[in-house]
């Protein structure tokens, strides 16, 4: 469980670092795009994306495993797994 739990808070901190959903949005406007552009545009996202990533890591500590325990008892009980 604890490894699961790990593999979350891993997995939403680069997540919220990597895929951000705007890129697109206010990339769409401009005729040209280079690197500077994109390094500013994240670097202007970096305060968000860090209350992003400590929120839902937060979240995931305080959350995920009773959901998780839900989750198993709801596969035994309806024979989700084998």
């Amino acid at each position: 469980m604890q490894d699961c739990l790990q593999f979350l808070e891993l997995y939403q901190i680069l997540r919220s670092f990597l895929f951000t959903i705007d890129f697109c949005g206010s990339m769409y406007n401009t005729l040209v795009i280079n690197w500077n552009m994109i390094l500013a545009y994240y670097v202007s996202g970096l305060p968000m994306d860090l209350i992003h990533a400590a929120a839902t890591v937060i979240f995931i500590l305080i959350a995920a495993e009773p959901m998780l325990e839900k989750l198993d008892r709801i596969k035994v009980k309806y024979g989700l797994v084998e």
